[in-house]
């Protein structure tokens, strides 16, 4: 006896099922598998006899010609919502077959419809017998000795925040066996990329009727959920897999997290009323309203504003660092171009040669190129930057006084599509005159740039302390963090220990910690400059050390004389930032319209007020820049009015609501004023406060009023 006749025998013990039936169906499904590629394409002559075969003994057929009815556009971008995946296949779904890589997938899945009521034989399980009438489902099937798999890929998901379910109708016979996979959701060398294989226990000997059901957990990058069914071989009856009724439910990021990773603040886009350029607006040393570079796409690819540095050595693979602000830029497989530029603005014309360097970092793999492209953005040169030799600094000459209007521009050309594409730019500096400045000659008989390597200049430590109650410094003692560097000072020896600018057209600047009052009071700065540079104070107290050519400062020691207040500790300081009592008056913050936010607070007497009353609403009150050197508490009072309103604390770069802390709501019984008091991080540079109100349609308007912010030390004690 074979062991087909055996397998047969098995289960005639445990349904009274008519033997020669069965054999017609093992007969009908060695067919099915033999033929299905041919009868669905068409392509052999027994084709209508076969699809008579299907349709008489399983009630199904090909529908749509066996192709899967694909949401192309959602398949291409970001899932915004886990129940996109939820697929019946009677409609278009965010599901597709995987590209066969000859390893993971080697055959395809089809699609097939049940047409009239006949059940399924015993030899098929766990799934029902008896789909109704119209059922879709698609099957994979094979009758190889070689065994051959099929994936069924779901459209690309950003990240998942916490576990999450996957679970499915399916069929199994003779030998065929299902999995889940994670996937990256792009190949590499044409390999599917497996994150993870979460357990999977969906057997053809399960509980009638088994639904397959997968716990997905938390994950943190972008990745693709796939389905696979395998061990499809069997030259004499083959082997099959059907799936239907898939369900997806998780909490879901709308884009990676890597995209926002130094900071959620886009560049803005360019002015539509610009006013006049001059040179100086070129140079982005630091970010701030006066840089007139902008995105020229507001899309997942648009540059953006970095302020921190997170697993930069684990990215970039290296220690160098940009200081302070930074521009950057991350794509992935899944974002599609065209990619947004970082451009400057159009400028009119030179009168002198000018120069425009930059340093920069790349991922791996990342090709970028900076160019010089005509008002009409036709490309005039291009320099593409290399991985060998970041940071750089870049140097891009425009020889010649031009009177043709230009502008440079940033431009990701290419990435390792396994991966993703990033790029950080910094310390753009733009020296040269346009023509409608004023040339100041130079004159200068040493070569300071020299001074670099012969002082050993080196960065400052990022040293914070918070309690400095004087100006007074001495870089001999210390490192003086009393008086904050903007990245273009250096510690050198000479052979005292000193702080030091190298120029070339440029400036530098050292800034006090803000001065209380002073009386009688004179500040003495022991310092040396060359020829080309010049040195102002004013009260701040700022020091400004600029060029118009090659050139260097020295600034030895500080000292004041007369009656100075102590200077205010960094909590002091940025209590005096933060703390505020709303009365027509925003204080330092600030409320703004964006691609999340689309209610404006309001200021009156009784506080800020967002109003949520004519839909669902987000409204985002954000802070100003400050410093911590140790944690402190904020205490927030909040007037809200309506259950299913919340109100959330964010950092700057938060991604969505799982990034935040709910600090009141959901349950609001009545309308209630209550101070929160919240934590912030000694690391913390800024917040956000939302105003959330998604239940207007269950429960209507909802009103929020901040009323006062006040700042507490480690001991719940106002701090100012």
């Amino acid at each position: 006896m074979g062991e087909s006749d055996l397998l047969l025998n098995e289960q005639s013990s445990q349904t009274p099922v008519n033997v020669e039936t069965m054999q017609w169906m093992m007969m009908l499904l060695f067919i099915l598998l033999k033929f299905l590629l041919n009868f669905i394409h068409g392509c052999m002559p027994r084709y209508q006899e076969e699809l008579q075969y299907l349709d008489y003994y399983l009630g199904i057929q090909p529908e749509n010609q066996g192709n899967l009815p694909i949401e192309e556009t959602m398949i291409k971008q970001y899932l915004s919502n886990s129940s996109k995946l939820n697929c019946q296949f009677n409609e278009r779904c965010a599901w597709m077959n995987a590209p066969d890589d000859d390893l993971l997938d080697t055959s395809d899945f089809y699609l097939f419809v049940k047409t009239n009521t006949k059940l399924f034989p015993p030899h098929i399980q766990p799934g029902p017998p008896d789909p109704l009438k119209g059922t879709k489902f698609i099957l994979a099937g094979n009758t190889t000795t070689k065994s051959q798999s099929a994936i069924l890929i779901s459209a690309p998901i950003a990240c998942q925040r916490a576990s999450g379910s996957l679970d499915f109708r399916y069929w199994l016979y003779n030998e065929a066996k299902i999995e889940v996979l994670i996937l990256k959701p792009s190949t590499r060398r044409n390999r599917h990329q497996v994150i993870l294989r979460p357990h999977t226990e969906c057997y053809f000997i399960r509980t009638f009727n088994d639904r397959c059901k997968i716990e997905i957990p938390e994950i943190s990058e972008p990745f693709r959920i796939g389905i696979r069914v395998h061990g499809l071989r069997d030259s004499a009856l083959g082997s099959l897999g059907m799936i239907t009724d898939i369900k997806y439910k998780a909490e879901i990021c709308l884009e990676p997290k890597l995209s926002k990773i130094f900071g959620a603040r886009a560049v803005p886009p360019s002015l539509i009323n610009s006013y006049p350029i001059s040179a100086a607006d070129l140079s982005c040393v630091d970010y701030n309203s006066s840089c007139r570079w902008s995105n020229t796409l507001s899309s997942l690819a648009e540059w953006k504003i970095g302020r921190n540095r997170r697993r930069w050595k684990e990215i970039f693979e290296t220690e160098s660092k940009p200081t302070g602000s930074f521009f950057y830029q991350y794509v992935d497989s899944v974002i599609q171009e065209p990619y947004s530029l970082l451009r400057s603005e159009l400028i009119p014309c030179t009168s002198t040669v000018t120069t425009f360097s930059f340093r920069y970092w790349l991922q791996t793999g990342t090709q970028v190129q900076v160019c010089t492209v005509t008002a009409s953005n036709v490309i005039i040169s291009c320099v593409y930057l290399n991985e060998l030799a970041m940071p750089g600094p870049v140097s891009i000459d425009v020889d010649a006084p031009t009177e043709e209007p230009f502008r440079f521009i940033f431009e990701l050309i290419n990435f390792d599509n396994s991966t993703f594409g990033l790029v950080v730019i910094d310390d753009m500096q733009f020296t040269g005159l346009l023509c409608h400045e004023v040339t100041v000659p130079t004159t200068t008989t040493i070569d300071p740039l020299q001074i670099k390597r012969l002082f050993s200049l080196h960065p400052y430590p990022n040293l914070l302390i918070d309690n400095i109650p004087t100006l007074n410094c001495d870089f001999n003692q210390n490192t003086c963090p009393q008086w904050e560097n903007d990245g273009h000072w250096l510690l050198g020896t000479i052979p005292y220990q000193v702080s030091v600018a190298v120029l070339n057209n440029t400036m530098a600047i050292l800034q006090s910690r803000k001065v209380p009052c002073a009386s009688n009071a004179k500040i003495f700065i022991a310092y040396f400059r060359t020829e080309e540079a010049n040195l102002m104070e004013s009260f701040f107290i700022r020091l400004i050390a600029k060029s118009t050519g090659p050139g260097f400062v020295v600034i030895r020691k500080i000292e004041t004389t007369g009656n100075w207040c102590p200077l205010p500790t960094l909590s002091q300081y940025a209590c005096e930032k933060l703390s505020c009592t709303f009365r027509q008056t925003f204080c330092n913050y600030k409320t703004e319209i964006n691609s999340r936010a689309n209610v404006l607070f309001k200021s009156d007497g009784r506080g800020v007020i967002a109003d949520i009353d004519k839909g669902p609403g987000l409204a985002v009150l954000r802070s100003p820049q400050f410093k911590l050197s140790r944690p402190a508490e904020l205490q927030i009072k909040i007037y809200q009015s309506t259950f299913g309103s919340q109100t959330f604390l964010c950092g700057d770069d938060f991604n969505t609501l799982f990034d935040c802390q709910p600090i009141l709501g959901p349950k609001i019984e009545l309308p209630i004023t209550e101070k929160i008091i919240v934590p912030l991080d000694h690391d913390a540079q800024n917040f956000t406060i939302l105003a959330v109100h998604d239940k207007f349609i269950e429960f209507g308007a909802a009103k929020f009023i901040i009323s006062n912010i006040e700042i507490l030390d480690e001991n719940g004690e106002l701090i100012c």
